[in-house]
């Protein structure tokens, strides 16, 4: 076999592992309606850092009538030591039609119990790119890094639009990742109007970062869109082009 032969098949298998790269999502739930509140396959606790996929389809009669809680990732107590855990974590929220994004946390810190809420930082390729369907299929995932800086995302159909960047006082703190609601509050409460929710598919896996899900999207375009080249392909790309080079001197 020719060296030019070579090449050329190292630089197919290359590129080919470079965008064989899968996420390895554990199911926990599959074709269920909502509103409802699920229990994620795993606590992420202290020093971990967790994502939660969540796909459904919307339908809305009048999109500028949507408004409430479309999906909140993070933890709810069940005793009287943990109640000031309900509700803190990450919110994705709708209001007449727009969508916005909060996150709560240091319940503990305060005398009611009731967490502080800060609105998540909407990034430039959200404001340009947030696609979020309310009338068709969605796919959104939230991700909180506790094991890091305490930083979290929330990605709307491959776009990351929201993110939070933590203060030295203001950190992913005091209470476990274990629930996922969606259309409504990790307490039932602000259930989502105005838009049906179906075909809802929920998944989970700890040890996923903001810059795994971006890496990933990147490579599987949400929709099908044409991927982004690798430096791994780029790599095996130029390898067959120099022996291309070599092959004609």
């Amino acid at each position: 076999m020719s060296k030019l032969t070579l090449a050329l098949l190292a630089a197919c298998v290359l590129a080919g592992a470079s965008s064989a790269a899968s996420l390895d999502w554990a199911t926990i739930e599959t074709g269920t309606g909502a509103p409802d509140t699920y229990t994620t396959n795993g606590n992420y606790s202290s020093g971990k850092t967790g994502a939660v996929k969540v796909n459904l389809t919307l339908s809305a009669s009048d999109a500028s009538q949507a408004s409430g809680f479309l999906a909140v990732y993070g933890g709810e107590g069940d005793n009287d030591n943990q109640k000031a855990d309900k509700n803190q974590g990450l919110r994705l929220i709708l209001e007449g039609g727009t969508v916005r994004a909060e996150i709560a946390f240091g319940a503990n810190n305060s005398n009611d119990g009731t967490p502080h809420v800060y609105t998540m930082s909407e990034t430039t390729a959200g404001i340009a790119g947030q696609t979020l369907n309310l009338n068709g299929s969605n796919e959104i995932v939230l991700v909180a890094d506790r094991k890091g800086d305490g930083s979290a995302s929330i990605f709307i159909n491959g776009v990351e639009c929201f993110t939070w960047e933590p203060s030295d006082t203001n950190t992913l703190s005091g209470f476990p990742f274990g629930m996922i609601s969606v259309g409504q509050n990790l307490d039932g409460t602000d259930t989502l109007d105005g838009v049906t929710i179906s075909d809802l598919e929920l998944a989970n896996q700890i040890g996923l970062s903001a810059d795994d899900i971006a890496a990933y999207y990147k490579e599987h375009p949400y929709g099908g869109g044409v991927p982004e080249p690798t430096a791994l392909a780029l790599l095996a790309l130029g390898v067959a082009g120099l022996a291309l080079r070599r092959r004609a001197a």
